[in-house]
């Protein structure tokens, strides 16, 4: 991303220099207008991705996504790299398109690699899977409360069907509610 960065500005820098070299001018704007649009636009541009590229980074060392703003400047990204890949292929060839549908697709990676924050009660809740992480719960059966059994997950068979305290409540100990609706239900 950084590279791409790079890459953009230089681009644009030299393309600026090349239409005052030139003279340049297009449906009546001035020469030094377009050279002043081409630079805008490849600091625009390159500022953008530097900026992912130093989200990226810190999502790096954070382990953790940032919320909404963040999400906004990677979709951003997302659609530059998918218009500069398609430029790419016409200027340069498929190698350029796909070392720019690789960085795309590495971007998208880190976008659906981690969840979106949380806001509530769960909000600082460890995420499965990884460093600091609550301990795996699947020795947990649905309805019975978080009531396994013994250490070997195996049911107490003096517990009867549905437990000792009864059969379980729909949102008790912590359980969540599902309720199911489809289009036929209306």
């Amino acid at each position: 991303m950084l590279c791409e960065a790079v890459a953009i500005g230089t681009a644009q820098w030299l393309m600026g220099l090349v239409a005052r070299a030139q003279r340049m001018s297009l449906a009546g704007l001035s020469t030094d207008t377009i050279v002043l649009i081409t630079w805008l636009g490849g600091a625009l541009l390159g500022g953008l991705l530097l900026a992912c590229a130093v989200l990226l980074l810190r999502t790096a060392v954070r382990d953790r996504l940032g919320g909404r703003p963040v999400r906004a400047v990677l979709a951003g990204s997302l659609v530059a790299n998918a218009l500069l890949a398609i430029v790419a292929v016409g200027m340069f060839g498929w190698a350029a398109f796909a070392a720019a549908m690789a960085v795309f697709g590495l971007v998208l990676l880190v976008m659906t690699a981690y969840p979106p924050p949380q806001r509530g009660a769960g909000a600082h809740r460890p995420v499965p899977g990884r460093p600091g992480a609550a301990p795996d719960t699947a020795d947990k059966r649905p309805g019975d409360g978080g009531r396994a059994g013994s250490a070997g997950g195996a049911p107490d068979p003096t517990a009867g069907p549905a437990g000792p305290a009864g059969p379980a409540q729909p949102g008790a100990a912590g359980e969540p509610v599902a309720v199911v609706v489809s289009a036929t239900d209306r």
